[in-house]
């Protein structure tokens, strides 16, 4: 597991399946989505300023939406499952896609996940 302990860090752990826990106090963190895996991570809190950066994730499968944000949503959805907010990717901009992140006990802050994108 990695443990989130500070404010203002970037974090990126790579491609793969990794476990995340944001600890009380981690506040403004950006964690950096790549496709290839599916994250799972605790304590993310897009009102305490944490952010999804989607940079890589749109790079690794060649998607450039240039400065049209409007089209973000045709790649990237937030849905929840169970309680949890599922964050899909579908590299043909159908919608929709596989999950590469699953946000634990945050199904509810859906919308508020959906406006924390960094692209």
């Amino acid at each position: 597991m990695i443990a989130i302990t500070g404010f203002g860090q970037l974090i990126d752990p790579g491609t793969g399946n990794y476990t995340m826990q944001f600890m009380a106090g981690a506040t403004d963190d950006t964690l950096v989505l790549h496709s290839g895996g599916s994250d799972q991570v605790l304590g993310f809190d897009p009102t305490a300023g944490d952010m999804l950066d989607l940079r890589s994730l749109l790079s690794e499968a060649q998607v450039n939406i240039g400065s049209d944000f409007t089209q973000l949503g045709n790649y990237v959805s937030v849905t929840n499952i169970n309680g949890s907010a599922a964050v899909m990717f579908d590299p043909t901009g159908h919608g929709g896609g596989s999950q590469v992140a699953l946000l634990v006990n945050d199904g509810g802050m859906v919308a508020q996940i959906q406006t924390s994108f960094m692209t």
